[in-house]
């Protein structure tokens, strides 16, 4: 399902709340999930972005 140049970013971001790894993260679900394009969250606080971060590998061990 996923590229290996997409898992290649998802493993290296592994653990990383930062705002870079938030973007490059969120931009590879919206390919996926239809409902993700619908967040509009900027990812600009870091209790949101660990929470959401932790969701997306959730997400993604459940979609390999």
């Amino acid at each position: 399902m996923f590229t290996e140049t997409q898992v290649e970013i998802i493993e290296k971001f592994k653990g990383d709340y930062t705002k870079v790894a938030y973007r490059h993260l969120k931009s590879i679900r919206e390919m996926y999930d239809e409902k993700e394009k619908e967040n509009k969250d900027c990812g600009c606080s870091m209790a949101k972005r660990k929470i959401w971060i932790t969701d997306f590998y959730n997400w993604y061990e459940l979609q390999k």
